[in-house]
C-alpha cells in the first residue's frame, strides 16, 4: 500500500512540473512577438558630426575640475526637431549644464527615428565628458 501511495504522488508532482515548464514556453513566446524593431534618429553627419558640433559650439565657463560629466536627455520629433532638453544627470556646475542645453536647443534637425516605415517620437540620452585644459 504504501509503494501505491509513493506512486501516485510521484505522478502527481511529474504532473505539476511538466505543466509549469508549459506556461515558461507561452510567455517567452507572446515576449518576442511584442518586440519593436526601431531605426534610430541620426545627428546630420554621423555621431563624429555630433561630438564635433557639440565641441565647436560649447564655451567653457570657468571650472574647478579638469573633467565634468553629464547625461542630456531630449525628444527627436517625427519632424527631427529636438525638444525637452534635460539634464538626467548634472554636471554639478549650473552653468556648464545650462551651456548643454543652449547647444542641444540650437541643434540642426536630425533624421527622424523609424519603425515599420513610419517616422516615431523617441527619447535619446547621451553621456557627455566636458574637459578643459589646466591652462
Amino acid at each position: 500500500m504504501k509503494a501505491f501511495w509513493i506512486l501516485v504522488s510521484l505522478l502527481f508532482a511529474a504532473d505539476r512540473s511538466f505543466s509549469q515548464s508549459q506556461k515558461k514556453d507561452s510567455t517567452l513566446s507572446s515576449t518576442i512577438t511584442n518586440c519593436v524593431f526601431v531605426n534610430d534618429p541620426q545627428f546630420p553627419g554621423g555621431e563624429a558630426a555630433l561630438l564635433k558640433y557639440f565641441s565647436k559650439n560649447i564655451k567653457h565657463p570657468k571650472i574647478d575640475k579638469p573633467l565634468r560629466r553629464i547625461i542630456l536627455a531630449f525628444f527627436i520629433e517625427v519632424d527631427g526637431k529636438l525638444t525637452n532638453a534635460r539634464i538626467l544627470r548634472s554636471s554639478d556646475n549650473t552653468e556648464i549644464d545650462k551651456e548643454v542645453l543652449r547647444i542641444a536647443a540650437a541643434s540642426p534637425k536630425w533624421s527622424p527615428a523609424t519603425t515599420g516605415g513610419k517616422t516615431i517620437r523617441v527619447q535619446y540620452s547621451m553621456p557627455l565628458i566636458i574637459e578643459t585644459s589646466s591652462e
